[in-house]
This record gives structure tokens, sequence and C-alpha cells, in this order.
């Protein structure tokens, strides 16, 4: 039994090393294919890659614009590729496949650019017809500094539609341009070469990974992985994976030292097809070892090096959702029309992220943020604020503004008081006013945990909390309006009115009710106070009334005229007891309203309001001025008319 378990051991494991070894021989085919024009394409030892020395080099030199010539790409004494002068540029077009009668039609062909026809070459373009269905499925771009190969930008459409990844301006990348296709399903990554193993490694943003479950067109993730040295997280350059000083520079470090420094995970949930707007979104920072990550991918068609590296489109995900993040940043576009094809970044504001990425949007952006190490993304609903947070946030803040305006109108922030992962305690402040204009702390929330599922996310968000949101917001501004004027709470009702977003609307229906209830509540205040009146007698009296005295009469003219038997009345107890009264029940409504039970608000405003004295009218300058000149006109009249004495 012994040596026929020792035979069957040694024949599995000769299977097994038989399999490595075809496994291994196959892999280093495919990074080594030959191709038949890979004397055109492929970069020498150094990297470099030049038209000069090549046979038809000299004939190419004397083209004129728009003029071009067939030469042999294969070694087959056939003219199997184009020639041209284009806009100054010299333009080596090479049909991969040997049949293609249009090698301008950008499915199987490799573009060789020289800029202004130096003969050095600058850009190489290359379209891939993967599946030979006469569509292009991949696309790259490589870049050349002097003539030497330094990294490049890769693109994959796993939708099978045709659509070039990448837009092109002058033989690169147009990222400004709108016929890029960031969306749908589809991988953008970059790679860098480096010269001394002659092979390309993962580097900076690897990758964007789009995913479309719905089938929409558009896309309901996006997945963004920023690959840098682990060095560079502790060095100068807080934003390493954006700078292309990296990418150019001649010096590569080891693939093992190379870490996912950032990851970048959105989610769409608006229910429109036409829409590329990103929700929310996480951003991460951690140093988690990029090769865990990545999958080689080889390509026989591509010129070498052939293998590039970035994870599966699916993998991007999943690396995603388990990153062991030492922060995590999460970013609400409140008004649903921060639309980048990127995702929702983070901010370099109060709390940076390294490798964030930018610009970063700053107004009316709810951010959150973690300093607590996490291995998965946890979101909740709060029933106070009715929006949905991430999990684990200490603080957060949201800056509305230039919205209905050029200024900053409110500023609203939030913080887990009891360190629990839930928010607790918000703080609104106005404009630039340092100043807290409200504060409250709710303890024993019913938070609801939610799963980060995101047709269920919005599912909820768009059929359940924003329209009742909205009606909430409607109701209650009705009744403080009947309480408080402001303009600035005017405008963003007026804004609201007509607005087609919900979540926009939201936004602006959200901000008018709170400045009206703060303008409500500083009302409510200022008209109990009247009842509260310092420097008087030590001992209350009860009953007690005085006339005013004359700098308050001169204060308030028409009050003491119109109340003249029931003027300001001493400390007395029956004023002190409404006052106190007024003050419990304006409290009783900031509770309310900090916990979002908007019914109750609305049920105490009237009676609180009937119950406090009237509204003082302070006389204004010139109402006094108006006295005066009447006055004075008086005065010229009667001595116009009064007999002169001779």
């Amino acid at each position: 039994m012994y040596h026929v378990a020792v035979q069957a051991l040694l024949r599995t494991a000769s299977r097994l090393v038989f399999a490595f070894l075809i496994f291994f021989l196959s892999a280093a085919f495919a990074q080594t294919a030959v191709l038949p024009f890979q004397s055109e394409v492929a970069p020498d030892a150094s990297g470099r890659l030049s038209f000069e020395g090549r046979s038809w080099w000299p004939r190419a030199k004397a083209l004129k614009e728009g003029e071009s010539l067939k030469v042999d790409a294969r070694g087959d004494r056939s003219a199997n590729a184009i020639v041209k002068r284009d806009g100054g540029d010299i333009v080596e077009a090479i049909d991969e496949t040997g049949t293609a009668s249009d090698p301008w039609n950008q499915v199987s062909t490799i573009y060789l650019v020289s800029y202004k026809g130096t003969g050095v070459v600058d850009r190489m373009v290359a379209y891939y017809d993967t599946d030979h269905d006469g569509k292009a499925d991949e696309m790259e771009i490589r870049y050349y500094e002097s003539g030497v190969l330094r990294y490049g930008l890769f693109g994959e459409n796993f939708d099978g539609n045709g659509i070039p990844v990448f837009e092109l301006r002058h033989w690169e990348y147009f990222e400004g341009g709108t016929r890029n296709y960031r969306k749908g399903n589809a991988l953008i990554y970059y790679n860098k070469y480096d010269a001394a193993t002659r092979s390309w490694m993962a580097w900076g943003e690897c990758p964007f990974a789009f995913s479309d479950a719905t089938h929409r067109g558009t896309s309901d993730s996006v997945v963004r992985l920023s690959v840098v040295p682990e060095k560079s997280l502790t060095g100068d350059d807080p934003d390493f994976a954006n700078n292309l000083d990296g990418y150019r520079s001649s010096v590569s470090p080891s693939p093992a030292d190379m870490v996912v420094g950032n990851v970048r995970l959105s989610y769409r949930l608006e229910p429109s097809a036409q829409s590329t707007h990103f929700t929310f979104g996480f951003t991460m920072f951690g140093d988690a070892p990029a090769a865990g990550a990545m999958t080689a991918h080889t390509l026989p068609l591509r010129p070498p090096p052939q293998t590039v590296y970035r994870p599966e489109r699916e993998r991007a995900l999943q690396v995603a959702l388990a990153y062991p993040a030492q922060q995590t940043g999460f970013t609400w576009d409140e008004t649903g029309q921060v639309d980048r094809w990127e995702g929702q970044f983070w901010t370099w504001d109060r709390r940076p992220i390294q490798n964030t990425g930018g610009p970063t949007q700053r107004w009316n952006l709810r951010h959150e943020y973690s300093d607590k190490a996490s291995e998965s993304r946890q979101l909740y609903y709060s029933p106070l604020d009715r929006r949905i947070h991430l999990f684990g946030a200490v603080e957060s803040w949201i800056e509305v503004g230039h919205l209905v305006n050029d200024r900053k109108d409110l500023e609203i922030r939030a913080w887990d008081a009891d360190h629990d992962g839930f928010l607790d305690t918000w703080e609104v402040f106005e404009g630039g006013n340092a100043q807290q204009a409200r504060t409250f702390t709710v303890s024993g929330a019913q938070n609801q945990m939610l799963a980060l599922d995101r047709e269920a996310l919005g599912k909820l968000y768009f059929e359940e909390v924003l329209p009742k949101v909205i009606s909430e917001d409607e109701s209650l501004i009705g009744k403080l309006r009947s309480f408080a004027e402001d303009r600035t709470a005017e405008s963003y009702l007026r804004a609201a009115t007509n607005e087609p977003s919900p979540e926009r609307k939201r936004l602006l229906l959200d901000s008018s009710r709170e400045v009206y209830f703060l303008r409500a509540m500083k009302a409510a205040r200022e008209r109990n106070a009247t009842r509260d009146l310092p420097g008087r007698p030590f001992v209350s009296e009860p009953g007690r009334r005085t006339s005013p005295t004359t700098s308050e009469w001169m204060r308030h003219p028409r009050y003491s005229y119109w109340r003249w038997r029931e003027v300001k009345k001493q400390h007395s107890s029956e004023e002190s007891v409404r006052y106190w009264d007024c003050e419990v029940r304006i409290r009783k409504i900031e509770q309310a309203y900090g916990s979002g039970d908007f019914a109750a608000v609305e049920a105490d405003l009237a009676p609180l309001f009937a119950a406090l004295p009237p509204p003082v009218r302070h006389s204004s300058v010139s109402l006094w001025l108006l006295v005066g000149m009447v006055l004075a006109v008086a005065y010229l009249l009667f001595s116009l008319r009064r007999p002169s004495r001779v």
C-alpha cells in the first residue's frame, strides 16, 4: 500500500510539473510571439523607436501635405502599409491582418506617428479586433519621450459595439472629448514601460473599471485604483498617481514595491437611463500590495511587450469592496449635477486623502470622513436628516452655496459624539458666520443599516426618501412662511418650484426650510424676550404696571402709543411664567425639528406664536427724518402766515 501511495503521489506530482511547464511555455510564447510586422513596431533594447534607417524613410521625408506612399511592413514584398504626411506629421498605418482594404478604418490597424516628420516616433496608436467580428475591442496609445517608450494608455470595450475607447486629438488621448467610451462595460488603465526588463508594469490609474449591470448604455459603478510606489506614500507629492513626471521617468521601481495607494468606488442610483451621473462614492487610502490585484493580459497582435497588467473588470469591483482602507472618505452629490465619468471625488480641503485626483468640487457635496481601519464598505439610513451615510464616519460637512447666488449660504456639520459609528450631533452655520446658528444632539436614533446593493439603494432613495422629503419640506415651509421672512430662503424656494431634478429640488427645499426655521426661531425668541426685562428691581412684584420711560418711548413710539395702558411690566411672576413657558415651547420645537419630527413642529408653531407678545416695530431713522421734515415745513408755514410787527 505504501508503494502504491508513493507511485500515485509521484504520478500526481509529474502531472503538476508538466502542467506548470505547459503554462509557463504558453505564457512565454504569448509574451514573445513574433509578429509579421514586428520590425516596424517593436522598440529596441533601450525602448527607442524611429523611422530612420528604413528603406522608405527618404521618400517619406519628401512627401508633401496629404501625399502618401505604400510600403512593405511585413517583409513579404507586398505593399501592406501606408506612410502619409498628415498635418505636418509623418504617419505610418500598418494593417495587422494583412487583409484590410482600408488601413484608416480604426479596427485592426497600428499607427506610428512622428511629430513634424522628424523621424523619431512620438506616439503609437493601435486598434485590436480580438474576436474577429470587424469591430475594434481594444485600443492603446503609447507615449514616447524623445523617441523612447515611457508609458502606455490602454482601453478595453466589452460591449461589442466597436466604439473606440479613446477619442484622439493630434494622436493623443483627448480627455475632454465627447466620444470617449468611458461608460458601459469597459476598462481604462495605464502601464509604465520598464526598459531594464523590457516589460510593462501597472502604474498610476490602473484601472478605471466601468460596469453596466442594467445594460442601459451607461455605467452603474466605476472603480479607480491608484498604483504607486510604496515610498511615494511618505513622499512630498500627495497626488503621485496623477503626476506625469512619474510616468515619463526613465527610472522604474520594482513591481514588488508597488501598492494600491488609493481606491475610488462610485455608484449611480438615478433610475434614468440617460444619466451618467454617479450619486455617491467612496475614496480610500491604504497600502495593499498591487500584485494581488493585478492580472496579466496578453494580446498576440500587440507590439512587444505584448503583456500588460491590470485587474479583470469584475475583479476590480471586488478589490474595491474588500480594500483594507486606513482612511475612508464618502462623498454624496446633493444636487445630482456633478456629472463626471470618473465618479465622485473626495476633496483636497480639510481632510486630504492621498492620490484623490482632481480637480475636486467644493460646493453642495456632502463629505463624510473616517480615520478608522476598515475592510468593507457599510452604509446606513438616518431618520434624523433622511440621508444615507457612511457607517463609521466620525465627521461630516456640506457647504451649500452658489445655487441661487454667488455666495455660501449654509454649512451643515455632523459628528459622531458617542463613537458608535453613527452621526448624532449636527451644527448649522450661516454664510461665513463662525458662530453656530443651531446645534443639536440626538441619541438613540433608529438608524437602519443598508446593504451595498445599487438597485435597492436606488429604489429606497428615489422612490421613497426623495418624494417623502420633498413633500415634508413643502408642507413645513408653508407653515414657517407665516411666521418668518427671508430673501435667501425665498430665493431657494422659487428655484425649487420648477426644478426637474429631484436631488437638486430636495437640496433647494432643505436649504429654504433651514433658513426659514432659523428666522422663525429667532423671531420667536426676540418677541418672547420683551417679557424678560433685566435691570428692574431685584424682587419681582406681581401686578405692578409702570409707564414707559422717555428712552423707551423714543425707541418704540408706536408700540408705546397703542399699548399705553399695557406697556412693559416689571419682572412680575406672571410675565416670567409666560416668558418661560414660551422658552420651553421653543425648545420643544427645536428638539422636534432636530429629530426630524416635522409634523410636531407644524403642530406647535401656531400655538407658540399665538402665545407670544406682538412683534416690536422699531422706528426707523427715515421715519424720524420724515417727522422732522414735517415739523420743519409746518413751522415755516406758520412763520409765513404770522403777521409781521411794524
